[in-house]
């Protein structure tokens, strides 16, 4: 596997390094097929491009992985990880670029492509993005710029706006930063502590003193 990242190129250019095996992030209109059909049954498939937010901003150090099973599997990104097996992975880079070479296996009928890792991506701030089935892109063979465009949380301005009331490296606004706006908030009178916040989707709650964090609880998740 291998991640190459550049400033964006004209596609005659993009062409020229492509297919001299040069990596570059591509700027294109979104989901533009710039296949180079090479012919059936290509041994290795290369795909790039550039990650953007809604507002058109590059999305930096973003999961990207290519994934590829023997039969279909569910659009969701959380499940059929049994059936996968991951071809190539890394992140996009400061200007949002990708770039994965990739093997194409006999016998496994199915390629997607995937910008989401539970650990790593950051579900405050972005909606969570669906696999992108590329087969027809992998059978082609050559090469496939594929520019992405990730949707903002539902809840994202909320967030961004609730955050304006606390010091930027509070800890309340540090866990707002991870967790997103609590779930629940209960008051509370006695042992010191005047509030606490519940993540029940996260399995966490954060007791505090005023704005001071004075404790913090794991429990299992209560997923929705």
């Amino acid at each position: 596997m291998m991640i190459f990242s550049t400033r964006a190129a004209g596609p005659l250019l993009a062409a020229m390094m492509f297919l001299s095996g040069c990596g570059a992030a591509v700027s294109a209109p979104e989901q533009s097929d710039g296949s180079a059909h090479s012919g059936l049954n290509q041994s290795r498939f290369i795909i790039a491009g550039r990650v953007s937010d809604a507002d058109g901003l590059p999305v930096s150090r973003l999961p990207v992985r290519v994934s590829s099973s023997i039969r279909p599997v569910d659009m969701d990104p959380r499940v059929d990880l049994g059936e996968l097996e991951i071809l190539a992975e890394g992140d996009t880079s400061s200007d949002g670029s990708y770039r994965l070479v990739i093997r194409v296996l006999p016998g496994r009928n199915r390629y997607y492509l995937n910008f989401y890792d539970p650990k790593r991506f950051d579900s405050v701030r972005f909606a969570r993005p669906d696999r992108v089935d590329i087969t027809d892109f992998v059978i082609r063979g050559g090469t496939k710029v594929y520019n992405y465009r990730l949707p903002f949380h539902g809840g994202w301005e909320k967030v961004r706006e609730t955050l304006k009331a606390y010091p930027r490296n509070s800890p309340k606004a540090r866990i707002i930063r991870r967790y997103g706006i609590a779930e629940e908030i209960r008051k509370k009178k006695e042992g010191g502590i005047t509030e606490v916040w519940w993540y029940y989707s996260h399995g966490r709650n954060f007791g505090f003193r005023g704005d001071r964090l004075v404790e913090e609880n794991a429990f299992m998740p209560v997923l929705k």
